[in-house]
């Protein structure tokens, strides 16, 4: 009666799903769409860690971003679903969180509260053209090349973004960028990661992604290299803006990670391990 009754329910679900959504005009079912729902989630929950690691470095709080971040993605994809119908998933995007930070905020001098001020102005005047049809004419002025253009730069400065966080490319001096230390226990893994997605996907598996992403975590958690320390994510002390003392005392050093000083007081080494977690969440903290 019990397995009879879920499969009842799973139906009823199904069935609102399809009247609200129109799966079978679009020729995909319940299974593919929550197969594709939770492999587009690992492959942009990234952005989870990464915003507030850039961001934070901007002196703003990392729990307060981080929180932002989750509900503004949820929110923006959720209203993309139900009212839209389009299977696309919304949340902030890489680029102008680093212009942001690094340009804006610490090349500038310009205090974050002021930048988020402008932000919002930006986001009124986007709105606002969007309102007066503005924004779809400038759109479809744009040609179709240049849309892919975008598309392609912007997939080739997150794929850098990875190979970097990996260690399979480093930053060198005299050229720029080098060929890390491929035997690292991260670049190997994010190797390993890479070599499973293309052999999935060449073999047509269906869910290669995910299942790659959830094997290498697997993997990364047996050798060791992949922890996960919720408790200094959520640190009450990790909620403060980052001061010019932490940041002084916190030092990006290639191969290890983000290592804290010994002048990091305890809160410092728990904002420190949460900006150290999207380049490397295995290698810890140092004391």
């Amino acid at each position: 009666m019990t397995s009879e009754a879920a499969d009842d329910r799973t139906e009823q679900a199904g069935g609102v799903l399809e009247r609200h959504f129109g799966l079978a005009a679009a020729g995909t079912n319940l299974r593919t769409e929550v197969l594709a729902g939770s492999t587009t989630f690992l492959t942009m929950a990234y952005i989870i860690l990464v915003n507030p690691a850039i961001l934070g470095q901007a002196g703003m709080p990392i729990a307060a971003v981080a929180a932002a971040t989750c509900l503004a993605a949820g929110i923006a994809s959720i209203l993309m679903g139900m009212f839209a119908n389009m299977p696309l998933a919304l949340a902030p995007g890489m680029g102008l969180n680093a212009y942001f930070s690094f340009t804006v905020v610490q090349a500038m001098g310009v205090p974050w509260p002021v930048a988020l001020g402008c932000v919002f102005v930006s986001g009124v005047a986007f709105l606002v053209l969007t309102v007066a049809g503005i924004r779809q004419m400038i759109i479809a002025a744009i040609p179709q090349y240049l849309f892919a253009a975008v598309a392609g730069g912007i997939g080739l400065f997150i794929a850098f973004i990875g190979l970097r966080n990996a260690g399979i490319v480093v930053s060198n001096p005299a050229t720029s960028v080098a060929l890390g230390d491929l035997r690292a226990p991260g670049a190997v893994l994010a190797l390993i990661g890479l070599v499973l997605v293309a052999a999935l996907s060449a073999w047509r598996v269906k869910g290669a992604i995910l299942i790659a992403i959830l094997a290498t975590t697997g993997l990364g958690w047996a050798m060791g290299i992949v922890q996960f320390a919720p408790s200094l994510m959520i640190s009450a002390r990790s909620r403060r803006p980052l001061s010019s003392s932490t940041l002084a005392a916190c030092s990006v050093s290639r191969g290890t990670g983000l290592r804290c000083s010994r002048s990091c007081s305890c809160s410092s080494s728990s904002i420190c391990s949460t900006i150290s977690a999207p380049w490397s969440a295995s290698r810890g903290v140092r004391g």
